[in-house]
């Protein structure tokens, strides 16, 4: 959306947020599913809002978008904003997965290695969030790469999880950047590079990750 990311415009992103609420009212669900991520992410100075963010995107579900569901069973997995309901997220986020809606296949994910909802599979959760990383989920790579960094559900591999943090935070993803630092910094998977982390702490910084910014800019 060029408001809300200043493309081209101006960036106003009470505006983004106001455009995006009128989209929903009038039926429009992707702007509901929109307007949801941000009350949940407390992104561009809307509020956060995880209860307000579950009835956008159950609004969004009925209205027959697949991302909508996949966003909604996630909240309903982790009980965030809504009562937990796992029958019923491995539902939505086994459809919207189905439909190649890969915030769905990371959701299931979620679930089947956590054993919640379902029996934990640590190999099918590997595959859906390789599935959802492959096709530029860019969460899914995040998390993949903690797994293999922590060799949690597959063998502890440093490598990789430089490989699926780094390939997050080339496309923008803020955390990815930090994860990544934080690699350089230790030594892992290679030798030290502080002088590289603190490159991709100003990438995190830059890409919306706040914990990564210094204090001043934190409060800026």
């Amino acid at each position: 959306m060029q408001l809300q990311e200043g493309r081209g415009v101006t960036r106003d992103t009470a505006r983004a947020g106001a455009l995006l609420a009128q989209g929903c009212d009038r039926g429009g669900m992707d702007g509901c599913t929109r307007l949801g991520v941000l009350h949940l992410t407390a992104a561009i100075g809307v509020p956060r809002d995880p209860a307000r963010a579950a009835a956008l995107f159950e609004r969004a579900c009925t209205g027959g978008q697949p991302l909508g569901c996949a966003r909604l069973g996630i909240q309903l997995g982790r009980g965030e904003g809504v009562a937990e309901d796992l029958p019923r997220a491995v539902r939505l986020l086994t459809a919207a997965c189905d439909a190649t809606v890969q915030t769905g296949c990371r959701g299931l994910a979620q679930l089947r290695h956590a054993g919640r909802g379902v029996a934990r599979d640590d190999s099918l959760a590997i595959a859906l969030y390789t599935r959802a990383c492959t096709e530029n989920e860019l969460d899914a790579c995040m998390e993949l790469g903690m797994l293999h960094e922590a060799g949690d559900g597959t063998p502890q591999d440093y490598t990789a999880a430089r490989e699926r943090y780094a390939a997050a935070c080339d496309a923008g993803h803020g955390e990815s950047c930090w994860r990544w630092s934080l690699m350089h910094e230790r030594g892992m998977g290679g030798r030290r590079n502080p002088e590289r982390a603190q490159e991709l702490r100003q990438a995190a910084c830059r890409n919306g990750y706040a914990p990564a910014c210094p204090p001043k800019s934190r409060s800026t």
